[in-house]
């Protein structure tokens, strides 16, 4: 039994080793984490389950990042599929959206040019029964007309190109050309609105593709994604200028989670405030922002949620200067309360950046982190957060390793797998 519970240890020895080094001391400050959950680093066990090396090269892992104008060019995103593509592998663009809106955030390396749509949103124009896929937009039309051409400033070897749709009773067919292969058609015909993708690997240079509806029924899309056919990480940006999380919670929960449920996320990211009133932040839109939370089928069991809480916010104080808002104070108090209840992770920003003060700081900076509206992370600004969230995050991660490795390779559990109560596992992560 001796032999057997150190040949255990030297096994776990082995198995560490193939992790990289990551940073260490996350974001601590003084002892300090801007992360908080319930029930520790557990709560993201969904995410570093996914990231561990015998699961990573099976299957990409996947970031859903919800947000509003402050991830609009990619000011945080982009940053933070770089910082964690560096360390888990992983290439594209990620998710956008199917056609031209002037609500929607703009991606990094795309060109996209659409006509012929009837596009609809979350944000506006609005209707409560429509079905708008995992991104909250759709591009719907019946019959032909219907095109939306897609250019990459960057080429993407050996992609894997999805394209979002909903299949209709009354569907009808798109089309996808490539530059110097051959047209494919898609039918989009089913049973109800429900979420649907079509995958195409390419191998080459994918450099632009071209969807154009054809005659014979509905078209409806809901968006596209350019992946690496490799393993790695891959963070879809889906967001609205102007959005809040009333809008979120006004989708129809039980479609969205179908549409997530087949994208698979191991992290879903709510970062939503800075359009808040204070009347957005009551109790009444509390319990509508937690039962949304709580919809999604994937919470605790495939995928984790983390919510991104909200900067500073200033206002006059009638002496000619400036102080932190009552609006500040309750968005802190409504997200904190809404993660604690729907069972998420929070990232404090406003600590984050100093607390107090921060925004002036921040946009006194040279160069500048915030622009003159107090409100909007520049280029640099967003980098200096996502390496701060990138950095509790491997924290996180390097907690979670040593509590998964105490649990089960135990003395406890190894005698009671010895005597046949347990079933033996030798992978730290209950893969």
């Amino acid at each position: 039994a001796v032999v057997d519970y150190m040949a255990l240890n030297v096994l776990i020895f082995v198995l560490s080793l193939q992790w990289q080094a990551l940073p260490s001391g996350g974001g601590q400050r003084g002892g300090t984490t801007f992360l908080s959950c319930p029930s520790g680093p557990k709560c993201l066990a969904p995410l570093f389950g996914a990231l561990h090396p015998s699961m990573l090269h099976k299957t990409p892992v996947r970031v859903v990042y919800y947000g509003d104008s402050l991830i609009n060019g990619g000011v945080f995103t982009a940053s933070l599929r770089r910082l964690l593509q560096e360390r888990f592998g992983g290439s594209g663009t990620g998710w956008f959206p199917p056609a031209v809106h002037p609500m929607n955030i703009t991606t990094p390396g795309i060109e996209l040019v659409s006509s012929g749509w009837k596009v609809f949103s979350i944000v506006g124009p609005h209707s409560p029964g429509y079905r708008y896929g995992l991104g909250g937009i759709l591009a719907s039309i019946h019959g032909e007309g219907g095109v939306t051409s897609c250019r990459l400033r960057r080429p993407v070897r050996n992609a894997v190109l999805t394209i979002g749709f909903i299949r209709r009773k009354y569907g009808g067919r798109f089309h996808v050309n490539l530059p110097g292969r051959r047209e494919l058609t898609v039918s989009t015909r089913g049973r109800g609105w429900e979420p649907a993708l079509y995958r195409l690997r390419i191998s080459g240079l994918l450099r632009g593709f071209r969807i154009s509806s054809s005659s014979g029924g509905f078209v409806t899309l809901t968006g596209f994604s350019i992946e690496a056919g490799m393993p790695g990480i891959q963070v879809d940006a889906a967001g609205f200028i102007g959005a809040r999380a009333s809008h979120l919670s006004s989708r129809a929960l039980e479609e969205w989670g179908r549409a997530l449920a087949l994208w698979r996320p191991s992290l879903v990211v709510f970062h939503v405030g800075s359009n808040d009133t204070l009347h957005d932040i009551d109790k009444a839109r509390l319990d509508e922002f937690v039962r949304t939370i709580r919809s999604l089928p994937c919470l605790h069991r495939s995928c984790a949620c983390l919510v991104v809480g909200v900067a500073e916010r200033r206002e006059r104080n009638g002496e000619g200067g400036t102080r932190i808002s009552a609006l500040t104070l309750g968005q802190q108090r409504f997200y904190r309360s809404a993660v604690w209840v729907g069972g998420c992770v929070f990232f404090d920003t406003f600590r984050a950046m100093g607390g107090e003060n921060s925004a002036i700081s921040w946009y006194r900076k040279y160069p500048k982190r915030l622009y003159g509206d107090l409100i909007h992370f520049t280029p640099l600004g967003g980098l200096d957060i996502a390496k701060r969230l990138t950095l509790e995050l491997f924290a996180q991660l390097m907690a979670f390793r040593r509590f998964e490795s105490r649990r089960i390779f135990s003395p406890k559990r190894f005698f009671l797998q010895r005597r046949g109560f347990l079933h033996a596992s030798l992978t730290p992560f209950g893969h």
